[in-house]
């Protein structure tokens, strides 16, 4: 494992809660150059009512308007994790088929990202997402930091 993989895991570790989890997991996303970091997690039982936790540092009033708007339900994002295990970075080729969504997103400082979901043999989906307002993602710092963001 390198220094700072075993950094990062004894940080998690330490961690007392989810919410202090989730802060180090938002360190670690300002550390790679991102603003903002989301998180969720469905666990696949009940078989009727999976259950999903989300945590995000995302601004405020766009937490609020994707509540009140229901986007948990259309979102781009949440619905690549539940359906795929590959790196979904924002572009336009995604994007485009959310117009709405994304525009509004873009609005609050959301305008690049890339999600990066984990399955598992027992039915457990997550996604972690990073986002920043401005900079586009390259080939190159993907290369170099898609293996600290698993």
């Amino acid at each position: 494992m390198k220094a700072w993989q075993e950094e990062g895991v004894q940080t998690l570790l330490a961690a007392g809660s989810e919410t202090e989890r989730f802060e180090r997991l938002v360190e670690a996303a300002q550390d790679l150059g991102f603003e903002f970091c989301s998180y969720w997690l469905r666990v696949a039982l009940p078989l009727s009512n999976p259950r999903m936790a989300m945590y995000n540092n995302f601004p405020a009033a766009w937490q609020e308007r994707y509540e009140q708007r229901g986007y948990l339900a259309i979102d781009p994002t949440v619905k690549h994790g539940l359906s795929s295990s590959k790196i979904l970075v924002w572009a336009d080729s995604v994007t485009a088929a959310s117009k709405e969504f994304w525009d509004e997103a873009s609005s609050f400082g959301l305008r690049v990202g890339c999600g990066v979901p984990v399955r598992d043999t027992r039915g457990l989906l997550s996604m972690t997402s990073f986002a920043r307002s401005e900079g586009d993602i390259t080939s190159e710092e993907l290369v170099v930091n898609l293996p600290k963001m698993f």
